[in-house]
């Protein structure tokens, strides 16, 4: 190695430890003497917090949502009901002569109709089942009939007494039919009596 290679070196050497010297020099360049950044505090952790209880606001609000969508069905349910029937129309027929005079009926409860079948006192076997009055209640949701007799149109004249007759009266309804039914006679005398009272409850 000549004279000249070895300055070169040298100077090398101590260029670099010049400037590992001022390296050290400059402040938190040592690994020891550093001191800790100061960290900015979380806040995502709150924000998080903050979106639970909006989601919990959000939750009440459905289930608000839900009481206020029970209380229409409630309400739909309390309007709505079952609606009251309403009479369409009645039809009577006249089967013959009883035994005797007497004034009974029963009731028997249809889906869409009321059948009574009964038997009623007439003047005169010449007579015939009729309905004098038949009408529906809604406020007390009852179907009231009073049964009478009418002379029939015939070529001769009877002079028996009084007799029965049995009939059968079907009333119908629209939406459902009453829950109560009284029934009625009118007597030759022109009393008018209650000779049937019926419930499908």
């Amino acid at each position: 190695m000549n004279r000249r290679t070895l300055l070169y070196q040298c100077a090398g050497a101590g260029a670099a430890a010049t400037l590992a010297g001022c390296i050290a020099d400059r402040p938190g360049a040592g690994g020891d003497d550093a001191e800790p950044e100061e960290q900015p505090l979380a806040t995502d952790g709150g924000n998080e917090s903050t979106d639970d209880d909006s989601n919990g606001d959000e939750g009440n609000d459905g289930d608000d949502e839900s009481d206020d969508g029970d209380d229409e069905s409630d309400g739909n349910a309390t309007d709505g009901g079952m609606s009251s029937p309403e009479l369409v129309g009645t039809d009577v027929e006249t089967h013959g002569d009883a035994d005797e005079a007497r004034d009974e009926a029963e009731i028997a409860f249809g889906d869409e109709s009321v059948t009574v079948e009964g038997t009623i006192s007439a003047p005169t076997p010449n007579y015939e089942a009729a309905v004098k009055e038949a009408e529906y209640s809604e406020a007390d949701d009852e179907f009231r009939v009073t049964m009478t007799t009418r002379e029939r149109d015939t070529d001769g004249m009877s002079i028996q007494p009084i007799t029965g007759k049995e009939y059968t009266l079907e009333a119908t309804f629209d939406g459902g039919t009453p829950i109560h039914v009284t029934v009625r006679h009118e007597t030759p005398g022109g009393e008018t009596t209650t000779v049937a009272e019926g419930s499908r409850r």
